[in-house]
């Protein structure tokens, strides 16, 4: 969603403005800072749409809907307001990237990750211990298109039931990724109808002066 106020021209900010959610990928921090003003530029405007977004009615609305009808549903509290809090991101990220040319803006912007030089420049972003794996990471992430169906409300819950796995405390079981599937599937069609007073109030709030 950063990239919908970065021009197309600028695919080195619209990397930098991915770079905090590709290290939450591989479980990196982004510690340091980078020579790459671009790349800084970038990851400064993901952190602004990320405190502007998260307190945005849209989000804290759908992701309060959507915990109560979680629980209900029987997944534990953990689980419910992971799904919550990520479900609806990836369904917008889903939405925005069926939209004219942003799909192929997005993945030209990742196989910026292909050039072994940016990638050295990026290594100060996490600590030194980390940055061999660091940069393996990256270019692993070079070679994945962006997912096709992220719009999804299916394909989103198994996603999740995948990704959360891992983590004992937001894990759910295989067979409740049908149960999250239709809670994200009855909010899908208010967040269909919310995302263009979304973006506009987020490209204007970000965009701001002294934001």
């Amino acid at each position: 969603m950063v990239a919908a106020s970065v021009a197309p021209e600028e695919p080195v900010v619209w990397l930098g403005a991915a770079l905090p959610d590709l290290g939450a990928m591989g479980r990196f921090r982004l510690l340091g800072s980078t020579p790459d003003p671009e790349v800084t530029r970038g990851i400064a405007m993901h952190h602004r749409t990320d405190d502007v977004f998260h307190s945005h009615p849209w989000f804290t609305g759908l992701m309060s809907r959507l915990r109560a009808s979680l629980k209900e549903a029987g997944l534990d509290r953990g689980a419910a307001r992971a799904i919550a809090h990520v479900g609806p991101e990836l369904l917008l990220d889903g939405e925005l990237l069926r939209r004219p040319g942003q799909t192929d803006a997005v993945d030209t912007t990742i196989r910026l990750l292909d050039e072994p030089e940016l990638r050295a420049r990026l290594r100060s972003l996490v600590s030194p211990d980390m940055a061999t794996d660091w940069i393996e990471h990256l270019a692993s992430v070079a070679g994945h298109p962006s997912p096709p169906d992220h719009h999804d409300p299916h394909a989103v819950a198994q996603r999740l039931h995948r990704i959360l796995r891992r983590r004992p405390r937001l894990a759910f079981d295989a067979d409740q990724v049908a149960a999250a599937a239709a809670c994200l599937d009855a909010e899908h069609e208010r967040l269909l109808s919310g995302v263009d007073e979304l973006m506009s109030d987020l490209i204007r709030d970000v965009s701001a002066p002294g934001t």
